[in-house]
């Protein structure tokens, strides 16, 4: 899946050359300086870029990047389960023989975080179309764990492309060529992050605000009824699968999920009807093997949901 433009906000911090050109500007200067932890130097030029006459949105990618960075520590815990996608190390309790892992983690520093939503909201007050800047603000509830906040941002930013379709802009003023596909992206991508957490209900918040927008985006439609099979709400998921399957009736993983969930409604006839779909139009081996095993398995116990391997 080729996604043109990130929505992920620190992504805006690229790693850049460590010798620059000449025609370096300072967004890039800074954003770079971010990355290397030259905070003295980039306040100076904050400072100095602050007095100038014209307002620059630029100024405001990289305050909201600088506040942000100052706000994140690393830390290590002890935990006795493993967070997901984290890397551990066990340890064993001398007089228990328990198992406890020693995992890194962040924390933040909610006087800089004030400070980057402050620049960041500033931001998009005063260059509402540059939408770098919102799903920078988007990027960072996520981060620090409101939900609520990233949902309404979201939302927000979805209704002003709505409404000013050929505006939208990103970094350095770049136009967004087609607003419906990147927003389209943009919403499965956030998803796709609390689906890898295994957040269920945040997952959940998210396709419904997908669907919502883009009733007919067949992405958006599988998203929620994924989250419907992670709640065994089986009937419900098929609905999204079946909208979904009508939009676009050659997508492998769609079909995959429409006999997997007529196979928990004990629907065999229709389960092995979509995944000899599947079987005889894909050319994924790994999808086709995942149909073979479903079909292998009608006569046994059917396991709850899992995610795949492959990404929703």
């Amino acid at each position: 899946m080729k996604i043109t433009y990130k929505c992920v906000f620190f992504h805006l911090i690229v790693l850049l050359s460590f010798s620059y050109p000449l025609y370096a500007d300072r967004s890039d200067k800074c954003l770079d300086y971010i990355q290397r932890k030259y905070y003295f130097t980039v306040d100076s030029i904050i400072r100095d870029w602050e007095h100038d006459s014209v307002p620059d949105p630029e100024l405001f990618v990289v305050k909201t990047s600088y506040f942000f960075s100052l706000a994140s520590s690393n830390l290590l815990r002890i935990d006795k389960k493993v967070p997901i996608g984290s890397k551990a190390i066990p340890i064993q309790h001398k007089e228990t023989g328990e198992i406890y892992y020693i995992h890194d983690d962040k924390a933040y520093k909610p006087e800089f975080v004030d400070s980057a939503i402050s620049s960041v909201k500033t931001g998009i007050r005063l260059f509402p179309h540059r939408f770098d800047l919102r799903f920078g603000l988007a990027y960072i509830c996520q981060e620090i764990g409101d939900i609520k906040a990233q949902v309404s941002i979201l939302s927000q930013t979805v209704e002003h492309a709505k409404a000013y379709p050929n505006s939208v802009l990103w970094a350095k003023n770049k136009p967004i060529a087609n607003t419906d596909s990147f927003l389209i992206q943009s919403l499965h991508s956030y998803g796709l992050y609390y689906y890898q957490t295994e957040e269920d209900e945040k997952f959940g918040q998210i396709a419904k605000l997908h669907v919502k927008y883009f009733p007919h985006s067949v992405i958006g439609r599988n998203d929620l009824g994924n989250y419907y099979g992670f709640k065994r709400l089986w009937r419900k998921a098929l609905e999204q699968y079946m909208t979904a399957f009508t939009g676009d009736t050659t997508d492998m993983l769609v079909l995959n999920n429409i006999a997997h969930t007529y196979k928990k409604l004990g629907d065999n006839h229709n389960t092995i009807k979509y995944y000899t779909k599947v079987i005889n139009n894909t050319t994924d081996q790994q999808v086709k093997e995942q149909a073979l095993d479903g079909l292998n398995s009608l006569q046994k116990k059917v396991p709850p949901m899992k995610r795949q391997n492959n990404k929703p």
